[in-house]
């Protein structure tokens, strides 16, 4: 693709994303990266939580006899104290907000990505993981939260405990508050 001044350009494949202001090169580099991002996301089967009745283990029987795949989860997940859920296996993507309150869980497993706010209320986890994007807010109720992990975005606040034990130079890009 070629383009000869500076304007808004469409770049067009599965999801639209319109880029403006930007010149041939920074076109080029938003292109590579945002390809090798939805080639990773579009190979994810996409499930409605709804279908399962919003049954965690349902969900987990279904994905076993297919092998355990990656999978998206579309709509609001909220597992609230489910005793009988440790990890969050292959979950990359969550298209809604992700409500874990209550819940044993030591791993976010592959979640990757929340495209709403990620509330985490009393569980086990030390770390993010390789969670890198949350859309909405993240609420961190819980003291045990050491890292942030691979998180590179959040397009609300990083609620707080003021006694949390994540270090200060992880918070220094994300807008952060306190309660």
């Amino acid at each position: 693709m070629f383009c000869q001044n500076i304007g808004n350009i469409t770049l067009k494949t599965k999801n639209f994303i319109l880029i403006s202001g930007f010149c041939c090169k920074s076109f080029v580099t938003l292109y590579l990266y945002f390809k090798e991002k939805y080639y990773k996301m579009e190979n994810l089967l996409k499930i409605p939580y709804t279908v399962f009745n919003n049954d965690w283990d349902l969900l987990q029987q279904f994905l076993n006899r297919r092998g355990n795949p990656r999978y998206e989860l579309v709509g609001d997940v909220e597992l609230y104290n489910q005793q009988n859920i440790f990890d969050l296996g292959n979950l990359v993507r969550v298209d809604g907000d992700l409500l874990l309150h209550f819940t044993p869980i030591q791993s976010l497993g592959n979640l990757e990505y929340v495209n709403g706010d990620f509330h985490i209320t009393n569980i086990q986890i030390s770390t993010l993981g390789n969670l890198r994007y949350v859309a909405g807010s993240l609420f961190l109720d819980t003291k045990i939260i050491q890292s942030l992990g691979n998180l590179e975005y959040v397009g609300g606040n990083i609620w707080l405990k003021r006694n949390h034990q994540i270090p200060p130079e992880q918070l220094n890009n994300f807008k952060i508050k306190y309660y």
